[in-house]
Formats: C-alpha cells, structure tokens, sequence
C-alpha cells in the first residue's frame, strides 16, 4: 500500500548490482512511468528492495498494471506472483510457473483451445513478464536457492521483476557470491519528516491543527523514534488512519518512548478494524505517489 499524496524516493541500488546512465533523473510524478523506465532498462530485469512497508507490492502492482495497460500488440503478458510455497530445490522454476499459471488461469488448461501445456509454451517463449512478490517470505535457504535458480535461467532477454526486502536480499546475493542475473536494483527509500507531515493533515476537519503536534515534533526529530515509526507509506497511513475519529489526539504519538509502541498503537486491532470500515474512496491510492531518481554511490564492498 503506497498512500495517496506521499513521496517515496527509489535509487539505482550499488554495490549489489553496478548499473549507472549518465545524465540527470528527472523526478517522475506518476506511477505509471515506472513502466517506460523498466523498458527503458539494458536488461528488462529489476529487483525492488526496501523495508517492510515501504511499498514494494504496491510498485511491482503499479508496474503489472502499467505493464498491461501499454501492452497493446506486445506478446509478453506480466503476471504477477507470489514466491511463497516455491521449493527451488524440488521443482524448476519454469516448471513452477507453468504450473502456477494453470492453478491462476484454468482456461489454459482447455485443449480444444489452447493445445497441450499452453502454460509452459506461455513459459518456454518467454510470452509472460514474471512479477515475483515476496522473496523475503521465502525461508532462508530457499531463498539463496531461488536467487540461484533465478540467475541459472536468465538470459539478457529473460524479463523478470522481483521484491524482496533489502536485508533478506543482501543476504541472498552475499551468500552466493553473484548478483540476481542482468537485475537492476532499486531501493525504495524511507519517508521524509516533511513528506509525512505533509501527508498526515488530509483529508480531515481542522487536520493541520490537529496533526501541528506531530508534525513540530517530526521537524524538531528528524531521526527520533517518531520519524523512525513513520518512514514508510504503510504505517503512515496506518497512523492517519487510527487517528481519524474526531475524539482521538493525534499528539499522543509524540508521547510514546519508543519506534515499538509507536507501531503497536498504529497497528492495533481497534485501528484496523475502523481501516476496514472505511469506504474505498477514502482509501489511499497510489496514483499520484512521485518517484526520485537519483544516481545511488555504490556502497562499500
């Protein structure tokens, strides 16, 4: 979830994988363009790393979506999947997506339509973009494994796009020497105090005044426990959402001692079931969430 209005800042990742343009980035203001950069890439490989929340379902969705909206006569479809329950060491990866693609699609099971195993020709002619959700859910060593996997099948013209968190990512390619095949790397950054403050008033009666606690707060503790809570898209909007209801005091969460209490608070079950009664149009979207592209320095070794 990448909350409606919020800035999330991505950089080509070094030190992972080396891949630099010369030239400026301009800063991108709609989701959307995500895509014509993915196109844009060498390799039309990517990897999308960050911190728990920071949106890195959000973008691989954004960029399905976008994907198949400029499609138009290309043949590669994006299909988005989740990595969870892929055991690399019994069964080969285009083997699994086939199978995958038939338990999502059964149509492609119809003979009379399609022939025999039309999953695995979608597969074999490289007809489908693999939008691979979730490596950090993997266990650890299957995961190493997956990275292992992924890397022996792909080829420059191989299309591929992965999330995975930054720490469990590092991991994986620290521990088999070699980056994930032709993948570009891009981190999806923490949240600024002004992004967040900026965010955190809409949408509400009297939400400056409100939310001013928090917001002085955030300006005056640029890297406090408070700022540290609410560095990512989702628990931002977690917190705008538990303390929407006009009886709640926003600058209570100035007072907590700690990242961990600040989290819980936000995260309650009371919270999250007033999340779920909320109507779809209040819902944040990430149709107007703006993307900084900037040249990263590799990070040592």
């Amino acid at each position: 979830m990448v909350a409606h209005g919020t800035t999330c800042d991505w950089h080509p990742r070094g030190g992972i994988r080396p891949w630099r343009r010369p030239g400026h980035y301009e800063i991108v203001r709609r989701c959307h363009r995500i895509t014509r950069l993915w196109r844009q890439l060498p390799a039309r490989q990517l990897a999308i790393i960050g911190m728990a929340g920071a949106g890195k379902t959000s973008l691989a969705v954004l960029l399905t979506l976008g994907l198949l909206k400029e499609r138009q006569d290309r043949r590669e479809v994006p299909v988005l999947l989740n990595l969870a329950g892929w055991d690399p060491r019994k069964e080969h990866v285009d083997i699994w997506l086939a199978r995958r693609l038939a338990e999502l699609y059964p149509a492609l099971t119809d003979q009379s339509r399609f022939g025999r195993n039309a999953a695995m020709q979608l597969v074999d002619r490289a007809w489908i973009v693999p939008v691979l959700d979730g490596l950090d859910e993997m266990p650890p060593a299957l995961r190493t494994d997956a990275v292992v996997a992924l890397t022996g099948v792909s080829t420059r013209d191989q299309l591929l796009v992965l999330t995975c968190r930054t720490e469990e990512y590092q991991e994986a390619i620290t521990a088999i020497g070699t980056p994930l095949a032709y993948a570009a790397v891009v981190e999806l950054e923490p949240l600024t105090g002004q992004q967040v403050g900026e965010y955190l008033p809409g949408w509400q009666i009297n939400g400056a005044q409100r939310w001013a606690p928090v917001t002085v707060h955030l300006r005056a503790h640029p890297h406090g426990h408070l700022a540290q809570a609410l560095s990512t898209p989702l628990m931002v909007y977690l917190a705008r959402t538990a303390y929407t209801p006009p009886y709640t005091e926003p600058g209570a969460l100035t007072r907590f001692a700690d990242r961990a209490a600040v989290e819980r608070t936000c995260s309650k079950p009371t919270c999250l079931s007033f999340l779920v009664k909320l109507s779809s149009p209040v819902m944040p979207t990430a149709g107007h969430t703006r993307f900084a592209i900037r040249p990263r320095k590799p990070a040592n070794g």
